[in-house]
């Protein structure tokens, strides 16, 4: 950018690298708004903007390396150490953009290279890292291998939760029903259905409730205790077994612990920990199989 006087006179450190000779710079507005009468090959409403947009050239930002707020902008006339006009940049393409609103600086142009290092540092672009918050952001930089990584990221997520969906049977889809806190004894297709969409919408959660051994351990947890196939003893502070209230384990106290969760650890880290969790497992399997027997049959709980 042209310095006259104190205009444009920014420190080092914020004084965005050049654009190299061949080298483009890609933005996208983001005023943008859905219109629902437009609609792209899979039937999405599209994103339309005005004829055109005028952006400013224009700006006052605070320089961290000197302290100080700074005038910039891309100058078109100045007299002495006074700027008199700034440049006009307005963004068109005759109607509704069919590029999403994207546009770009080449730096095999002189006056694009001084608008790109207007934009990097002005408040309007909301990829500025110290702009104003306070100033409604224009538009932003666009990176494309960035933003392909994200999208490839998202999509390797989905499809890991879709795969471990397929996978699931209908027993272990009615675990996860419960560990959710849904109804696990609903009819299967209702079940595989809520499994699946939940799987589909919210890959990233699903994932990481899948993959909650300490939750799924407090869920197995609290149906035993309502089926009765195990009892929290307080005044002792133990579990022990339902019918024959036969001691399971009798609990260290720890604060801030509760004794559902301090029991979820005695069994995933206790040496018999594991076949006494699976024994716990079998027959919560059973309560609900009954419980899922007498739903189909219609007969009354």
């Amino acid at each position: 950018m042209k310095i006259v006087g104190e205009f444009n006179n920014v420190s080092e450190q914020l004084k965005p690298q050049p654009l190299k000779r061949g080298e483009v710079a890609t933005y996208r507005l983001l005023n943008g708004k859905l219109d629902p009468s437009r609609k792209d090959d899979l039937g999405r409403s599209v994103v339309s903007y005005p004829k055109s947009i005028r952006i400013p050239t224009l700006d006052r930002i605070w320089d961290e390396g000197k302290r100080a707020y700074v005038d910039i902008g891309v100058v078109q006339e100045f007299k002495g150490d006074n700027v008199t006009r700034t440049k006009a940049f307005y963004v068109s393409n005759g109607g509704d953009f069919e590029n999403n609103g994207i546009f770009q600086l080449s730096g095999n142009s002189n006056e694009e290279s001084e608008l790109y290092e207007f934009f990097e540092i002005s408040n309007y672009n909301a990829s500025f890292e110290f702009r104003d918050s306070s100033v409604e952001p224009m538009f932003e930089r666009v990176d494309f291998s960035k933003e392909n990584k994200f999208k490839v990221k998202k999509i390797e997520v989905k499809a890991d939760a879709l795969t471990r969906v397929m996978r699931m049977t209908l027993p272990e889809m009615r675990e996860f029903s419960a560990q959710m806190g849904w109804n696990e004894i609903a009819h299967e297709d209702e079940i595989r259905a809520k499994v699946f969409s939940f799987a589909e919408k919210h890959p990233e959660e699903f994932i990481k409730q899948f993959d909650d051994v300490d939750g799924a351990t407090r869920s197995t947890i609290k149906q035993a205790i309502t089926e009765g196939i195990i009892q929290y003893d307080a005044s002792e502070h133990r579990y022990v077994w339902g019918k024959t209230e036969q001691t399971i384990a009798k609990l260290d106290r720890i604060d801030g612990k509760g004794h559902i969760e301090i029991f979820a650890d005695w069994l995933l880290n206790a040496k018999n920990g594991s076949s006494i969790r699976n024994k716990i497992e079998q027959s919560v399997r059973g309560a609900r199989k009954a419980k899922v027997g007498a739903a189909k049959d219609g007969v009354a709980e």
